[in-house]
């Protein structure tokens, strides 16, 4: 075998390995922005939505998101149809936290509301969702407490987990 063959064949098993090495940083960088409750960023690095501890009385919606997990979807987005697909399966009932789908869009794909959850509009209010979905999960002060990019009902499930301990540390 030739030198020059020996050195391609080199060549192409250094970049197999620097591709796997990329693909798998890549989906651990996914999965801290789905499942980190506390913050979500988008994959630029930025901070997307509100910043966690920003009061929503100041953005009209306060009597609306008070104790509730608030989910901005719109009807051209295939991860929002997803995970409304994901909530139609199986997401608990919020119990004392209020469950808001917030629509970007016109509502309608929506139907039928999954059960125990409540739908907004979204064209009044600065909550400034710019990537859809995100979730919000708000204190009973009206306090933003976490944020994150959720896939499934199990993503939504934790957030809701979030804002019920955020309401029992305030009473």
């Amino acid at each position: 075998m030739s030198t020059g063959w020996v050195i391609a064949y080199l060549v192409l098993a250094l970049a197999v390995v620097l591709l796997a090495l990329l693909t798998l940083g890549m989906a651990q960088q996914m999965r801290s922005l789905i499942a980190d409750p506390r913050g979500a960023a988008s994959p630029h690095g930025t901070t997307v939505g509100l910043p966690i501890g920003t009061v929503l009385a100041d953005r009209g919606i306060d009597g609306h998101a008070r104790g509730a997990v608030l989910v901005f979807v719109e009807s051209g987005c295939t991860p929002c149809r997803d995970l409304i697909t994901s909530l139609r399966e199986g997401v608990p009932r919020g119990g004392d936290t209020r469950l808001l789908l917030i629509s970007q869009d016109d509502p309608a794909w929506l139907e039928p509301i999954p059960p125990g959850w409540t739908l907004l509009n979204e064209t009044e209010h600065s909550l400034e969702a710019d990537i859809t979905p995100l979730a919000y999960a708000v204190d009973d002060v009206g306090t933003l407490v976490a944020k994150t990019i959720p896939n499934t009902a199990e993503d939504v499930v934790r957030l809701i987990e979030t804002a019920r301990q955020a309401q029992h540390h305030h009473q």
